[in-house]
């Protein structure tokens, strides 16, 4: 940017705080040493003033903090530094985001295959995804990997963050207590299932860390990342406030970052293939384990809600919740229920493709044998 290009900064300032005389006064206290390098305008329109300043870079980065104006009593109307930080902070965050794409991609295509976002990336991350994409046109979704509809903070979090089940930053809820005490019968048991279920989870251990030979390089860069990148970027996508030494740090910190990936390795090895692949293999496990804990959770949770109207049904599902194949009886069970009388049906995991015309033809089968016998019931009598 230009030294001595200009800039304008406007407020609209309520009258009931300031009249023109007091405002005057509050500028000449406020910014004393650079008013004089400053063109200050004062006008009263309508219902409120008006203060126009215009400066240059420097000197209008400094008014931000100087004029200490109340949000309650003052509106930035416009604000041309602003303005033309948030635009040059755009472009470097869009240059930083695709290089975080292309480099996980990169990796976890060779590590776990095309189909690593369905069985690497946490649930949490993907719903946020998801909700991305119920809102964008079919052809896109069609075209574009779902990398493409992630979050900065996300993509972040996918190379750097570790997961846990059970965080250590947070209280364990007496719901979810229960729910570990219910799978135990020893003490030893439960020892073991909540320590399995606080095991740290890291992507970034586990594979991304192979790529670089410096891996204290990257962790360092981790925490300006956090501290100089994603709080920026929420102002620039926000419209809030922008300083210059904030553009100077988001630009060292992505020029420092897109320095390290082109450093990383374009391949790894065999051995370290194999033993990435293998990590990623025990990380899509725990997933998948989460998940189908997840679905079991949502079927008991549902049952519950309709336990009194449903006792036999409810009976049913439980035990097809504890034995291996989960879900091969729900069609038959399904099959049974009163339709009208839920508002909402569990969630239903059944084998895509699967044939079930059999399945009902022999319901209709049985259907039609409890008919004939009712009939002949009837007959007797």
């Amino acid at each position: 940017m230009n030294e001595e290009e200009k800039y304008v900064l406007k407020y609209w300032i309520s009258k009931e705080e300031f009249n023109k005389k007091e405002l005057s006064a509050h500028l000449d206290s406020a910014l004393e040493k650079i008013l004089p390098k400053l063109d200050c305008k004062i006008y009263l329109n309508q219902e409120y003033l008006v203060l126009e300043v215009v400066g240059n870079e420097k000197n209008i980065d400094a008014c931000y903090d100087k004029l200490n104006l109340n949000r309650n009593w003052a509106y930035r109307v416009q604000d041309d530094l602003g303005e033309t930080l948030r635009i040059k902070s755009y472009r470097i965050l869009a240059d930083l985001e695709l290089s975080f794409r292309e480099f996980i991609n990169r990796a976890m295509i060779e590590v776990g295959g095309f189909n690593w976002w369905n069985s690497l990336i946490p649930d949490n991350i993907k719903e946020r995804v998801n909700q991305v994409e119920q809102k964008t046109d079919d052809k896109q979704l069609d075209s574009q990997h779902a990398l493409e509809f992630t979050h900065f903070d996300d993509l972040v979090k996918i190379i750097t963050a570790d997961f846990q089940e059970l965080s250590d930053e947070e209280n364990i809820s007496i719901e979810k207590l229960s729910e570990i005490i219910s799978k135990c019968s020893t003490f030893e048991e439960f020892k073991n299932e909540l320590n399995e279920r606080r095991e740290v989870i890291s992507i970034w251990e586990n594979v991304f860390s192979k790529y670089f030979e410096d891996k204290e390089e990257w962790l360092d860069l981790r925490k300006k990342i956090k501290t100089d990148v994603i709080g920026t970027r929420h102002k620039v996508m926000h419209h809030r406030m922008l300083r210059l030494h904030e553009v100077r740090k988001l630009k060292e910190c992505s020029e420092e970052v897109k320095r390290v990936i082109k450093l990383a390795k374009r391949g790894l090895s065999r051995k370290e293939l194999k033993e990435a692949r293998e990590n990623l293999q025990r990380i899509a496990e725990t997933f998948q384990k989460s998940f189908n804990k997840a679905i079991t959770d949502d079927f008991i949770s549902t049952m519950n809600a309709f336990e009194r109207q449903h006792k036999k049904i409810i009976e049913d599902l439980s035990n097809s919740i504890r034995i291996p194949n989960i879900y091969s009886n729900i069609p038959n069970i399904a099959n049974s229920i009163d339709w009208s009388s839920f508002n909402r049906l569990p969630p239903s995991q059944s084998d895509k493709g699967k044939d079930n015309t059999d399945e009902e033809d022999n319901g209709k089968d049985d259907s039609d044998k409890e008919d004939s016998e009712e009939n002949s019931g009837d007959d007797k009598e």
